[in-house]
């Protein structure tokens, strides 16, 4: 089961409570997911301001302290989506916003919607790393050491592939399937030793096309899933794209077909590791902190229910 993966509420007493069914933030593994920051007051829950930019502050200041309650800075955060009442208002909510973010600039999307809760001008979500900033530059951005300490011991576990093959590459993709195999295996038993047994995969001959059943437990339930994934043709430098077909449209961390959306420290630290993950590796750091944020969330929305022909 991929429930191992650390999995915990964060919360400020500093910033805003929640006034829905959530959490202020939720950190899986080392990523920290913080949810929307309005522009509110922390004592009255009431807007700061009518004005954009007040709220802008107000909301990035609440935010900032969410980060300090799980040990990080703005500098942690590696993705921002923001989202306003009126896209007119984005110059003005991009000046407040660069105060902020003055060092390590994160990925961020900005879109209009229909309206916000509380009658907000501008809301503002982030994704964070935990974790220790590494004290080397590399060019002008930190470096994020971006595994924390039950993900690097797991990883450590399996073993690194050496052949620099995909599956344009012939005999070389035979010799790196059979790594492919032996670093699945060695995961799936470490997974077993542990009590934390959590999929099973399989390929066809060619060792170009991966499927099987991955599943998760709560609350002493097994739910589990189809799981299915094409080797890229430029594998090893791209990654595989793990797709749970059953889920399409149940979350928004899904891409079209099914295909996860995995965490936006996932590729580069792929890239950097390249040849040296593999399969397993996606499966540890991709589709496992994955199940471990989205599956009890789409439980307690009830798009999944657990059905006893799974069990």
């Amino acid at each position: 089961m991929a429930s191992k993966v650390i999995r915990k509420v964060v919360s400020s007493a500093k910033a805003p409570a929640a006034i829905g069914a959530y959490s202020q933030a939720v950190q899986a593994g080392n990523t920290l997911y913080i949810s929307g920051q309005l522009g509110l007051d922390t004592a009255t829950l009431n807007l700061v301001s009518e004005d954009v930019v007040e709220q802008t502050r107000t909301a990035l200041t609440n935010m900032g302290h969410i980060l300090e309650a799980a040990g990080c800075t703005y500098k942690h955060v590696v993705k921002t989506t923001v989202l306003l009442a009126d896209i007119n208002d984005f110059a003005k909510v991009n000046e407040e916003y660069s105060k902020f973010f003055t060092e390590s600039k994160p990925a961020r999307a900005a879109y209009q919607v229909a309206n916000l809760p509380k009658g907000g001008r501008v809301e503002i979500e982030a994704i964070a790393i935990v974790g220790e900033l590494d004290a080397h530059l590399s060019g002008p951005q930190h470096k994020l050491i971006m595994v924390d300490e039950a993900t690097r011991k797991s990883l450590s576990s399996i073993p690194l592939m050496r052949v620099k093959a995909g599956p344009r590459d012939k005999e070389a993709w035979v010799t790196r399937l059979k790594e492919e195999y032996q670093g699945l295996i060695k995961y799936v038993q470490n997974n077993k030793e542990a009590d934390n047994d959590w999929f099973r995969l399989e390929s066809n001959k060619e060792g170009t096309r991966w499927f099987g059943k991955c599943w998760y437990i709560h609350d002493m339930l097994k739910y589990e899933f189809d799981v299915e994934f094409d080797i890229p043709v430029t594998y090893p430098a791209t990654a595989p794209e793990i797709t749970l077909p059953e889920l399409d449209g149940k979350t928004a961390k899904m891409y079209r077909g099914g295909r996860i959306c995995l965490t936006d420290h996932f590729k580069p630290l792929w890239a950097r590791n390249v040849p040296k993950f593999g399969i397993a590796h996606a499966m540890a750091l991709g589709l496992g902190p994955w199940l471990a944020v989205e599956i009890p969330d789409m439980i307690q929305r009830g798009v999944v229910t657990y059905s006893e022909k799974k069990g």
